[in-house]
């Protein structure tokens, strides 16, 4: 993942806050979050299992966790071979949606900081089904990230079938959002893919 900018107002650095070791979370379960050193660094790098500081957990929020996938927080040894989240830094963006357990009133965050959302769905095996994808569509709008649809077995499209998938992609790109048709299976289009995805911080 590439690094962001970060978002305004983020607080001057103290000499307690330099002690701080800079990560990025890559994964929650269970109360406990797997961060990655170093801020933005890549997948394979050096990570540590963290807890959270007790007063992260009273802070009041609009959202329904105190510590997201994609957030960066800053960290601090615990000396048995784990860490504690000590801060969590300003966010430059989330996907989040209702909070299932908690309404309207509370957003649960799906993923903070990313750079695009990539939409990925299937001609066929299984159907494409354009209810979900404007789902996913309106969810990023409404949180004003870069969208990109992704609609991959483009090898399963029959000749009788060119038309109908033709139109209903043109739907999409006639509002402006772009689309990138592949297959696994031939390779078509996985070179444009990935070089959308070099540089960015992407959800799937």
């Amino acid at each position: 993942p590439s690094g962001v900018a970060p978002a305004s107002g983020v607080e001057e650095s103290t000499p307690e806050r330099a002690a701080h070791i800079p990560g990025l979370v890559v994964e929650i379960n269970s109360g406990l979050c797997r961060v990655h050193l170093g801020g933005d660094s890549p997948p394979g790098s050096k990570s540590i299992l963290c807890t959270l500081r007790g007063n992260l957990r009273h802070k009041k929020s609009a959202y329904s966790q105190v510590v997201a996938v994609g957030d960066r927080v800053l960290i601090t040894r615990d000396g048995e071979g784990r860490g504690v989240v000590e801060d969590v830094l300003p966010r430059q963006n989330v996907l989040a949606r209702p909070d299932p357990m908690k309404g309207n009133a509370v957003q649960q965050i799906v993923v903070a900081n990313v750079d695009q959302v990539i939409i990925v769905a299937s001609w066929r095996e299984p159907y494409l089904w354009p209810e979900l994808v404007d789902r996913y569509l309106i969810a990023a709008q409404r949180n004003a990230l870069e969208v990109l649809i992704v609609v991959n077995k483009v090898d399963l499209v029959e000749a009788d079938q060119r038309d109908e998938f033709e139109s209903m992609l043109q739907v999409y790109e006639s509002l402006k959002w772009r689309v990138v048709q592949t297959s696994t299976l031939t390779g078509a289009g996985l070179d444009a893919l990935s070089q959308l995805l070099t540089g960015k911080m992407t959800v799937l």
